[in-house]
């Protein structure tokens, strides 16, 4: 019976580390799952604000454009 005792204790224990380790595990990718999602983020915003830049140049060339074709049609 103490055999049996110790042997249940000692799988107890390594289920407790165990339990432990996986707790920890879910910590870790708990914050690198934070982390990503803020870069995710900081990367949509990133984007957001070249297409504005892009979509406001584009608008420059096309009236750059304009004013070509009006100066070559007055000569």
């Amino acid at each position: 019976l103490p055999e049996a005792v110790e042997t249940v204790e000692t799988h107890l224990a390594i289920l407790a580390e165990r339990v432990e380790q996986l707790a920890e595990w879910c910590e870790r990718l708990a914050r690198e799952k934070q982390s990503l999602r803020e870069g995710m983020t900081a990367l949509q915003s990133e984007r957001d604000a070249l297409r504005e830049k892009n979509d406001q140049l584009r608008a420059r060339i096309d009236t750059m454009i304009v004013r070509l074709k009006g100066l070559g049609q007055t000569l």
